[in-house]
């Protein structure tokens, strides 16, 4: 029937649109794009991922015939017609696709390793980058995009020197081809040792100067090298992070006891001056009880001075009470939140059993139910 044969082309639509999503095709299964626009742009898509020196497609694929004719020249081995493509035709297609869909993952096999390693630094960069910004270290940001340019430059510089090189050795490969012709061909010696001298000697100058510029960039490259590697990686930075977490915390630690030593010290001291000055004035009227007794004068001197002692020490009584009213509020403050807090837990304690209690229940519940259902089932057969 008609709607079988839809449902059967949309299967296989959907198989090779699996094909080209397992090839890296990203657009394979957007849903805003026509079923012959995806199949039209994972055909363009693979043939241009084939391209290397042994094919080059002829121009820009715009055409369903220029698909045709690419795939013709690649040497496909189930070649198309252009009404296939453009009447989705699914059993002629679906051989083109799975041919040329291998073909990809051949060739992205063989650069699969170098690809993986472009991918893993540059989500390393990435990572970096993110680490950075959120650190708003910018001018890190800006050596390590001048060490990035640098180390692009020296990398373009040497594949130029090793395009250079090849060059070179293919010179000299058609010179060794001619000398030995000229061997051949019975040429006078002295002319020929006069050249071969003059061609060592220039190749020698030109070695030494190879092997200069090679150490040099060498040199660079290395030096570009540790100072990339010195900016800690993500997972350096989380590690920086956690360890000084660690350290903020046992600071805090060790600070809120040295505060506490702190106020111990303070308060011992302030008891010891007390306790001094108790002394002090004990020894002051065991010394004056005697000779205060002797005379009216010396009555009368030991009252004023125990009058003044009486006045100072509720002097010094007006100015400790402020501090100790504000130390009993925040103890009182502090005894109200402790138990506010045991009353929570208490009441935390009665609706955790509660609720034990109510799950004890619901699970016999189910019990019963799955025992009545499986009772009611053998009644009715």
């Amino acid at each position: 029937s008609e709607s079988e044969t839809s449902r059967l082309t949309h299967l296989n639509l959907v198989q090779i649109f699996d094909l080209f999503d397992s090839a890296g095709y990203v657009d394979a299964n957007r849903n805003e794009l026509s079923d012959f626009d995806k199949l039209f742009g994972g055909l363009s898509w693979c043939i241009s991922v084939c391209s290397d020196d042994t094919f080059n497609p002829p121009r820009k694929i715009a055409t369903v015939q220029d698909i045709v004719d690419a795939l013709k020249s690649m040497g496909c081995t189930h070649p198309l017609q252009a009404n296939q493509i453009e009447d989705l035709d699914c059993v002629a297609v679906y051989p083109a696709v799975h041919w040329l869909v291998s073909l990809v993952n051949t060739k992205q096999h063989k650069n699969g390793h170098v690809n993986r390693r472009k991918a893993a630094v540059l989500n390393e960069l990435q990572l970096l980058r993110e680490r950075i910004d959120e650190a708003g270290i910018d001018s890190t940001v800006q050596n390590l995009a001048s060490l990035l340019k640098k180390s692009k430059a020296l990398e373009m510089q040497e594949s130029n020197f090793q395009s250079e090189c090849n060059k070179q050795h293919l010179r000299l490969m058609a010179e060794i081809a001619r000398l030995e012709r000229k061997l051949s061909d019975g040429t006078d010696d002295k002319d020929l040792c006069d050249h071969l001298d003059h061609s060592i000697c220039d190749l020698t100058m030109m070695l030494k100067h190879a092997k200069r510029e090679l150490g040099s960039k060498l040199r660079e490259s290395v030096s570009l090298k540790r100072q990339i590697d010195d900016v800690p990686i993500a997972e350096e930075i989380a590690q920086y992070e956690h360890r000084f977490s660690e350290l903020n915390l046992h600071i805090q630690d060790r600070l809120r006891r040295t505060r506490r030593y702190y106020a111990t010290y303070n308060t011992l001291l302030e008891i010891k001056d007390l306790m001094l000055k108790e002394i002090s004035l004990l020894n002051s009227l065991d010394s004056q009880f005697q000779d205060a007794f002797g005379n009216a004068g010396g009555r009368k001197k030991l009252i004023d001075s125990m009058e003044a002692i009486f006045r100072g020490t509720q002097q010094k009584l007006e100015k400790v009470q402020p501090g100790l009213q504000a130390e009993r509020k925040t103890f009182d403050a502090l005894r109200e939140q402790y138990t506010a807090a045991i009353a929570n837990k208490r009441r935390a304690g009665a609706l955790l059993k509660a609720f034990q209690e109510e799950c004890k229940k619901n699970e016999k519940l189910k019990e019963e139910c799955a025992k009545n259902g499986s009772s009611s089932g053998h009644s009715l057969s």
